[in-house]
């Protein structure tokens, strides 16, 4: 049985890369194929962590004004003012007559699935 089990780990390692485990011990070379394999979950992981950020920082200074948003969701003018009388948007202020809208503030109406994109 560990005869076949040695030879499934030498072709698994064999897919991958990695040393034959006659280089320092079978028990050794199940470490490191582990550990390999941990670093490369950990890797990925990090690095969508670091794209999800990236996205955030991206998205946390964009606006849309009032008609870009009602035909992000294919609604009305009347029907973008009734949601914000109910409050589920609010516009930024701007200290003018136009009204603009945050990026962060759409997404996250998106997210709760009130409104979707219209493609």
């Amino acid at each position: 049985m560990e005869n076949t089990m040695q030879n499934l780990v030498c072709y698994e390692a064999s897919e991958i890369g990695a040393a034959k485990p006659e280089t320092f011990g079978f028990e050794a070379y199940i470490r490191k194929l582990i550990e390999e394999a941990v670093k490369r979950e950990v890797d990925n992981r990090l690095y969508s962590i670091l794209c999800k950020i990236a996205e955030e920082k991206a998205v946390e200074n964009q606006t849309l004004t009032a008609k870009e948003l009602c035909k992000r969701w294919n609604i009305s003018d009347n029907t973008l003012r009734n949601r914000e009388n109910e409050g589920i948007i609010h516009p930024l202020e701007t200290g003018g007559k136009k009204k603009i809208y945050s990026m962060k503030d759409v997404l996250n109406v998106e997210t709760r699935g009130i409104y979707k994109m219209v493609c």
